[in-house]
């Protein structure tokens, strides 16, 4: 799925689930590459506002019990599983200085 602010495209990864489950509504409403899949209601083919989208999503989460959401929570849950896939290792100053002070007498730096 590519989605497109104003400045430039973003790719984003989904899932096999949601691939499925927008194929489906796209055929089901019958959408070209051209139609937004949040339509507003204010026009043939506008997109619906930030704000409509926030709506959303907060009653989406309120109908599932989750009580403290915002917009943000999204950003915060995909940085956080990112980087516990990544399997990243956190940055240990030792080790750090440590290879500097063998460049260092290896007159690198």
């Amino acid at each position: 799925m590519i989605v497109e602010p104003i400045k430039d495209k973003k790719k984003i990864k989904l899932n096999d689930s949601i691939k499925t489950a927008l194929n489906t509504y796209i055929k089901q409403n019958k959408l070209g590459h051209n139609n937004y899949i949040f339509r507003s209601r204010k026009g043939l083919n506008e997109h619906i506002t930030v704000t409509q989208a926030y709506r959303l999503l907060k009653n989406a989460a309120v109908s599932i019990g989750i009580e403290n959401f915002g917009t943000h929570s999204l950003r915060k849950t995909w940085g956080y599983w990112t980087y516990k896939v990544s399997r990243y290792r956190p940055f240990r100053k030792e080790r750090y200085f440590k290879r500097v002070r063998k460049f260092r007498k290896m007159g690198n730096i």
